[in-house]
């Protein structure tokens, strides 16, 4: 690849995030305007200032990183379907066999969906710490009504 075209990639990259950046400050600006509400009882301006503060923060992130080699990669088409698939399994298991059995089946099949496997061992930290995470988040910290484990195999 020479080095004009490595430059004019780069310059659309940064081009990109920083509209990410801008669209995710504009959504935290929007999200102002609404009631936040408390840990207890998230309002509805909550969740788009964190969604909105988390892509602000990914554009500035993405903007700074220097790739050492610019290549165009084919469209994984794979990889699409199968983090769609992943999260439709996780919509549809969590109610029914709990919140540990369908992040398992999230993290397969989204590993499935890349273009080089995770090791089992990287399969299994993955596993362990968003369970981890979802359990205190969503169980303890929230007390959203999940349960990490459930029978209701037939809905």
């Amino acid at each position: 690849m020479s080095k004009d075209m490595i430059t004019r990639t780069r310059k659309k990259d940064m081009g990109f995030s920083c509209l990410v950046l801008l669209f995710g400050l504009f959504v935290a600006y929007l999200s102002t305007r609404l009631s936040m509400g408390s840990m207890s009882r998230i309002g509805p301006g909550f969740f788009p200032l964190i969604i909105g503060v988390v892509m602000a923060v990914l554009g500035l992130v993405s903007f700074f990183d220097r790739p050492e080699a610019c290549h165009e990669d084919k469209f994984n088409f794979r990889g699409l379907v199968m983090v769609g698939m992943a999260i439709f399994v996780f919509a549809i298991l969590i109610e029914r066999l709990g919140l540990f059995p369908a992040i398992v089946a999230m993290v397969f099949l989204c590993n499935m969906g890349g273009k080089n496997y995770l090791s089992v061992m990287s399969l299994l930290v993955t596993i362990f710490f968003l369970n981890l995470v979802g359990y205190l988040l969503f169980i303890r910290l929230l007390r959203l009504p999940l349960e990490l484990f459930s029978t209701g195999i037939l809905g």
